[in-house]
């Protein structure tokens, strides 16, 4: 196992300005130790045949083609706006 210590645990509850209880520092101690041994059991694998992945899922498009459809004729789209311009919604100008 890694060697983090109670003393490393208490320095990092400093740090982060936390109070923790002695079975905290006493679990962190050993869930911290045991995350870093499993890292570096990692880095010592042979992965040079494993093919990089950026998802556990393959991932698929599942958005529609953008096909127009049921248009509104523009007239009647402007019909109720209260003011247009060149077949445009007017609005008053946001920023200065």
């Amino acid at each position: 196992m890694a060697e983090v210590t109670k003393e490393d645990i208490l320095s990092m509850a400093d740090v982060a300005k936390i109070e923790l209880t002695d079975e905290e520092v006493s679990r962190y101690t050993e869930s911290i130790s045991d995350i870093i041994t499993r890292a570096k059991d990692l880095k010592n694998m042979d992965l040079k045949d494993v093919e990089p992945a950026t998802h556990p899922l393959e991932i698929y498009d599942v958005v529609r083609e953008d096909v127009p459809n049921n248009q509104v004729p523009l007239e009647e789209a402007l019909l109720n706006s209260e003011s247009t311009e060149e077949g445009q919604f007017k609005v008053p100008k946001m920023i200065s």
